[in-house]
């Protein structure tokens, strides 16, 4: 009986333990909408670098739809980039008639709007309402002899909304995303036709502290659900 226990036990530790390794695997939805799972996948320098069985591949941002962070728990998704500047290249006369340089400079053109057109950024909710997340990191300067008082590092976190793959509208927020002025009456526009979650917004917003993200998160992903249950 006691062998059997153990057996029993044995078996669902080892199911267990290969269920959780199984969800902290790295995954990426490509353009065809399959899924490829990795053991690490990261955005560096204008691509999605793919590492699986110690071999890395590189896509750029137009053949990936979104891929997930297991190590970060974060779920990026593609979008059309809202820091997009374009630069329109300039030909002296002398150019006009060198069709080679002409040609190499249009491609390259064509190669800075693909690149730049896109990015992913950190997608906090699920459904019809988006809330993202674009965090840029400064490394810290390193004390040398030169320089004994190296400059601090620091983090700045920027926040976009959307409905569904509408176009992003920033929030006007600090890093912390809290309930203030800007964001409650961004969110009144997008979290409309739901007197609950009205009343639950304005409560959030006259409480003592301000709400913080994770209450602003847990407020959208619940009119996103009542969005799915009414369809």
């Amino acid at each position: 009986m006691k062998n059997r226990i153990f057996k029993y036990l044995l078996i669902l530790f080892i199911f267990s333990f290969f269920n959780i390794n199984a969800q902290k695997s790295d995954f990426m939805v490509v353009n065809t909408n399959d899924t490829i799972y990795a053991d690490k996948i990261k955005m560096k320098y204008g691509k999605i670098i793919v590492k699986k069985d110690k071999k890395k591949n590189k896509y750029r941002f137009d053949e990936i739809l979104s891929y997930y962070d297991s190590k970060e728990d974060e779920h990026y998704e593609r979008v059309i980039s809202p820091f997009t500047v374009k630069f329109k290249a300039s030909h002296s006369d002398s150019d006009r008639y060198d069709y080679k340089k002409r040609e190499m400079s249009f491609l390259n053109e064509k190669e800075n709007d693909n690149l730049n057109k896109y990015t992913f950024l950190n997608r906090l909710t699920k459904g019809k309402i988006k809330l993202f997340s674009y965090t840029v990191t400064q490394s810290g300067g390193l004390m040398t002899p030169s320089n004994p008082f190296p400059t601090a590092g620091y983090s700045n976190t920027r926040y976009f909304i959307a409905i569904y793959d509408s176009k992003l509208e920033s929030i006007d927020s600090n890093s912390f995303l809290k309930l203030d002025k800007d964001v409650y009456d961004i969110l009144k526009i997008y979290l409309y036709e739901n007197n609950e979650i009205k009343k639950r917004l304005d409560d959030l917003y006259l409480s003592k502290p301000k709400a913080k993200k994770e209450q602003v998160i847990n407020l959208i992903n619940d009119y996103n659900k009542s969005v799915e249950s009414n369809k």
